[in-house]
């Protein structure tokens, strides 16, 4: 830390870092610094001002969420109430298609308008999704929903898949959201199995009906052409 301090003084501006230290004990600990310059009128520095906390155990649980956000196979999205993105992991960022980005806090899309701006969204029947019924959208008014399913398009590069989406909102003590949870996973495959399945019933069921009216037809001929001789009395012979 005295490299740092000597710098912050020769650049005249403060600093804050996270510096891991080893106790007597061989434990270690994260301590994080930080520091505040006081000056003269003249501009000199005079007077350091900083803290040092042990943030071991608030850095070991950073650690273990970004840990579960980057291993997690669903996307996850968070959000503020004002619609700034605070965080979205590699699942979400690959199905959106900022698949280069590195690191569960990555940014993509900034907020909620730049997300509109860039996604464009349908019910499942082809009907346009208005903004306000989006996952997003709904989370940040508080709702809660499960396997909410919707195609997505992003407009600039068209690709577009089936997501199913999870909302979970989350609120404080007096039930007021402070941040919309999303999570979302790709169905674009199952849908599209279901609706094969779907043709392929619907193409049974009418050969069928087609195989059922022949057979009604060619039993209704064979009763016409299968009706019995009248014997001749001997009489009229």
């Amino acid at each position: 830390m005295g490299e740092a301090l000597a710098a912050s003084i020769r650049s005249g501006e403060g600093y804050e870092t996270d510096r891991r230290i080893v106790l007597p004990d061989g434990s270690e600990r994260v301590l994080h610094a930080l520091s505040r310059l006081v000056t003269d009128p003249a501009g000199r520095v005079v007077k350091v001002v900083g803290t040092l906390m042990d943030v071991t155990e608030r850095r070991r649980i950073e650690g273990e969420r970004e840990a579960i956000l980057t291993h997690m196979r669903e996307g996850l999205i968070v959000a503020d109430p004002a619609g700034n993105f605070l965080a979205m992991n590699p699942a979400a960022r690959h199905l959106f298609g900022y698949a280069g980005a590195s690191g569960a806090g990555a940014e993509a899309c900034h907020d909620l308008d730049e997300f509109w701006q860039t996604f464009e969204m349908w019910y499942l029947d082809g009907r346009p999704m208005p903004t306000g019924e989006r996952p997003l959208a709904r989370a940040l008014r508080g709702e809660a929903l499960s396997s909410y399913e919707a195609r997505v398009q992003r407009r600039d590069t068209g690709a577009t898949w089936t997501g199913s989406f999870g909302i979970s909102p989350v609120s404080d003590r007096n039930g007021r959201p402070i941040l919309g949870l999303i999570t979302v996973r790709d169905v674009t495959a199952q849908k599209d199995m279901e609706a094969a399945l779907r043709d392929a019933h619907a193409d049974l069921e009418r050969r069928v009906e087609e195989r059922t009216a022949d057979l009604i037809d060619l039993s209704f001929r064979d009763r016409i052409f299968a009706v019995p001789k009248v014997p001749v009395p001997d009489a009229m012979a």
